[in-house]
C-alpha cells in the first residue's frame, strides 16, 4: 500500500508543473472579442495588453510587441506560446516576466530607452529603474520581492553605445 501511495504522490508531483504551465498558457491566450484590443484573462476578467500607451506584462507572461523607429508606445503583436520562439522582425521586442526577473530580446535596429513601472500587489505600479535596450541584443532586469506585473512604455531611440540605467 505504501508503494502505491508513493507512486500516486510522484505522479501528482510530475503532473503539477504541466498543469500550472497550462493554466498560465490559458491566461495569456487572446480572449478579446472581434474589434476589441487584444486582451487576456487576469483574475477572472479581461485585461488588455496595452493600456494608456503602455504594455502590461503580468507574471509568467511572454509577449512580442513592436515599437516604431521614432519610439513611442508599444503595439501588441502576439503573446503566449506563439511568442515563445517566434523570430523577431525589425522593430519587435520580446519580453518575459518570471519571478523577479524580466528578460527582453530586441529585434529592433535601434537602441531604445524606456520606462518601467512595477506593481508588487497588483495595484497601481510605481516607477523602477531599467537599462537601455541594445539593438538586436537580449537583456535581463531583476528586482527583489514578488512582482504582480510591469508596465513598460515611453520608448525613445537612444544613441548607439549609450547604455544608461535609470
Amino acid at each position: 500500500m505504501k508503494t502505491v501511495a508513493w507512486i500516486a504522490l510522484a505522479a501528482l508531483a510530475l503532473a503539477a508543473p504541466a498543469g500550472l504551465a497550462a493554466q498560465a498558457q490559458d491566461r495569456v491566450a487572446e480572449s478579446s472579442p472581434p474589434g476589441q484590443p487584444p486582451s487576456r484573462i487576469i483574475h477572472g476578467k479581461s485585461t488588455p495588453f496595452i493600456v494608456d500607451g503602455r504594455l502590461l506584462l503580468y507574471q509568467g507572461e511572454i509577449v512580442v510587441f513592436a515599437v516604431s523607429p521614432e519610439g513611442g508606445g508599444p503595439v501588441f503583436v502576439v503573446a503566449g506560446k506563439a511568442a515563445e520562439d517566434r523570430p523577431l522582425a525589425d522593430g519587435e521586442l520580446r519580453a518575459r516576466l518570471e519571478g523577479g526577473m524580466m528578460s527582453i530580446n530586441s529585434g529592433h535596429s535601434r537602441w531604445l530607452n524606456y520606462s518601467a513601472r512595477l506593481s508588487t500587489s497588483g495595484g497601481k505600479p510605481k516607477p523602477t529603474s531599467v537599462c537601455t535596450i541594445m539593438a538586436g541584443k537580449g537583456a535581463f532586469e531583476s528586482w527583489q520581492g514578488p512582482i504582480a506585473y510591469l508596465s513598460l512604455g515611453d520608448f525613445k531611440p537612444a544613441a548607439e553605445g549609450s547604455l544608461v540605467c535609470r
